[in-house]
């Protein structure tokens, strides 16, 4: 990427004002509350900053042109590219850029959960917890942190997890605590041979549009669409969890602390 400042400035005007005027000339069908095509503003330092959304899902239908909206689309993409750097066939252009399409009949939405997962080693320490204190965050106090995991440490060992200790590393902005216990300890207290330690990384967002009644539908990211159309949006229905997903061949482990980390044991 280049260090370009009056072009990176250029690309983040023109995309302001872009979402801007399409929010002014389109009609909200659906969207994930929060995650709105408008710019956020933010205290930083005691001024006030506007900052591009990082994600944006909404779906909408615009009285624009499908000229107007095209030309505006390509020029916000070539306003990127020149102050990204990138070459244009490497180039992955971010995910709220808007995706128009003249007519669509239906939208079908799915949402997923996203995972990080990986597989314990006896002979390693299992981290239980770890949480980031930010010196600038008035409502935390780290004392409050540090008897918080005063507490986590002495539950652990009364669970009978003799090796629980915690961690805590300074950063020139933060520190960051972390709970651990051997792991030898943790699969000999759960009699288990595999353990695999899981943490929700976010939410997956998908769309299945059909351009046509009569057409199969597609699959695209559900960000920013906008259509002439007064399509039909819908919610797909619960898919059930995969034949090889934990929930199907795992028992889940409880400690008795709380944490982000599942824990989950191979039947």
């Amino acid at each position: 990427m280049t260090d370009n400042k009056q072009d990176w400035a250029r690309f983040f005007e023109y995309e302001k004002s872009l979402l801007h005027k399409l929010n002014e000339n389109s009609e909200c069908l659906a969207n994930v509350p929060g995650n709105e095509p408008t710019y956020l503003t933010q205290i930083v330092n005691g001024k006030l900053r506007e900052k591009a959304p990082r994600y944006i899902r909404w779906i909408g239908r615009t009285s624009l042109s499908e000229s107007e909206i095209n030309h505006d689309i390509a020029m916000l993409k070539n306003l990127y590219l020149k102050a990204s750097g990138y070459p244009s066939e490497d180039v992955v252009f971010p995910e709220r850029f808007p995706q128009f399409y003249e007519s669509i009949d239906r939208i079908t939405l799915s949402t997923f959960n996203a995972y990080s997962s990986r597989a314990l080693k006896q002979d390693e320490p299992v981290q239980i917890s770890y949480q980031a204190v930010f010196f600038s965050d008035d409502e935390t106090d780290v004392s409050e942190v540090i008897s918080e995991y005063e507490e986590y440490k002495a539950s652990l060992i009364e669970f009978g997890l003799l090796s629980a200790d915690y961690t805590i590393e300074n950063y020139e902005y933060h520190c960051a605590f972390s709970l651990t216990v051997h792991g030898d300890e943790l699969f000999n207290h759960f009699d288990a041979m595999e353990i695999t330690a899981r943490s929700l990384t976010g939410q997956q967002y998908i769309a299945n549009v059909a351009c046509d009644p009569c057409e199969p539908s597609f699959k695209t990211n559900y960000g920013f669409i906008l259509t002439h159309s007064q399509c039909h949006v819908s919610a797909a229905p619960r898919r059930k969890p995969r034949k090889d997903a934990l929930e199907r061949c795992a028992d889940r482990l409880s400690l008795p602390v709380a944490t982000a980390i599942e824990f989950w044991k191979k039947a």
